[in-house]
C-alpha cells in the first residue's frame, strides 16, 4: 500500500502541469511523501519478516491488525466479513469487475500457502485396507509373473491403500479446501483416524488437520483447478484471461487519470 500510494501522489501532482510554480510545489510534496513511504517500508518490512519467522504468526503489524479484525468480527463467525456488501465503491464497481473477471480467491489463497508436506507413518492399520509398511503399494520387485500365487499377491497389493504417508494441513489451508468445494472436502478427504497411530496424528499439532490424501486433493482442487470462474475472460484460461483483464484495467486507469487531469485544469 505504501509503495502504491507513492506512485499515485506523483501522478496526481502532474495534474498541476499547467502552472509551473504549482507543479513545482506539488511534485516536491509528492516526493516528500514518497521518501516517507519508502523509509517506512525499509524499516517496518524487515522487522515484520524477522519477527514473523521467529514467532510464527507474524510481526507487530500483524498483531495490531489481528486485534482490529477480531473486534470487528466479535459478533460474527470466524471467517465472516463484517464489512461485506457495505462498501459503496464495491457496490458500484463489483458488477463491472465481475463481468470482466471473477476469481476464486480461495484457490489463490491455497496456492500462496503451498502444498502440504507428506510425513511418513510409523504404524499403519492393516485391517483398514492399508498395505503393510514393509510392502509399499506398486512394489512388485521379486515377483514371478508366471506364478499364479505371485499374480494373486500383485493383485492384492494393487488394491491395498498406501497409508505410509499422511499430511498435516494448517487451519487456513483446510478452510480454503472447504470453501473451494465443500462437498469434495466432506466426501473425498480421508481423515487419518483409524489408519495410522495416534502418535503420528499428534505430530500434526492441535490446530492442524490430519488427512491421508491431502496431497492428491491439493493437486486436483487447487493446482489443476481454474482460478477464473466468471466473466467474459473465463473462456480464455487463467493466463490469457489475467493478461486481458490487466490490459483492460490499465486502459481504464489511464482513461480515469486523463479525465481527472482535465477536470483539475
Amino acid at each position: 500500500a505504501n509503495v502504491g500510494t507513492s506512485v499515485t501522489n506523483t501522478l496526481v501532482s502532474m495534474a498541476q502541469s499547467n502552472d509551473r510554480v504549482t507543479l513545482h510545489r506539488a511534485f516536491a510534496g509528492a516526493t516528500v511523501h514518497d521518501i516517507f513511504n519508502m523509509l517506512t517500508v525499509l524499516v517496518l518490512l524487515p522487522i515484520e519478516m524477522i519477527v514473523g519467522e521467529l514467532q510464527g504468526d507474524g510481526g507487530p503489524l500483524f498483531w495490531m491488525t489481528k486485534v482490529f479484525a477480531d473486534i470487528a468480527m466479535e459478533h460474527g463467525e470466524k471467517g465472516d466479513d463484517p464489512l461485506k456488501d457495505k462498501s459503496p465503491t464495491k457496490i458500484v464497481t463489483a458488477p463491472l469487475a465481475d463481468a470482466i473477471i471473477k476469481n476464486n480467491k480461495y484457490i489463490i489463497s491455497a496456492l500462496s500457502l503451498g502444498a502440504p508436506a507428506a510425513l511418513t507413518a510409523t504404524w499403519v492399520n492393516e485391517t483398514q485396507g492399508c498395505a503393510p509398511l514393509n510392502i509399499r503399494r506398486l512394489d512388485i520387485e521379486g515377483l514371478d509373473f508366471d506364478s499364479q500365487d505371485s499374480r494373486a499377491l500383485l493383485s492384492r497389493r494393487l488394491e491395498d491403500m498406501d497409508c505410509t504417508r499422511f499430511y498435516c494441513v494448517g487451519k487456513h489451508l483446510d478452510s480454503d479446501f472447504k470453501k473451494i468445494d465443500k462437498k469434495a472436502h466432506e466426501e473425498k478427504l480421508i481423515h487419518c483416524a483409524g489408519f495410522i497411530s495416534g502418535a503420528d496424528e499428534d505430530r500434526c499439532g492441535e490446530d492442524d488437520a490430519c488427512y491421508m490424501n491431502a496431497g492428491a486433493f491439493y493437486q486436483a482442487q487447487v493446482v489443476n483447478n481454474t482460478i477464473i470462474q466468471g466473466g467474459f475472460t473465463q473462456s480464455s484460461g487463467d493466463a490469457a484471461g489475467g493478461i486481458i483483464a490487466l490490459l483492460l484495467a490499465l486502459l481504464l486507469l489511464a482513461g480515469g487519470l486523463g479525465g481527472l487531469c482535465k477536470l483539475l485544469r
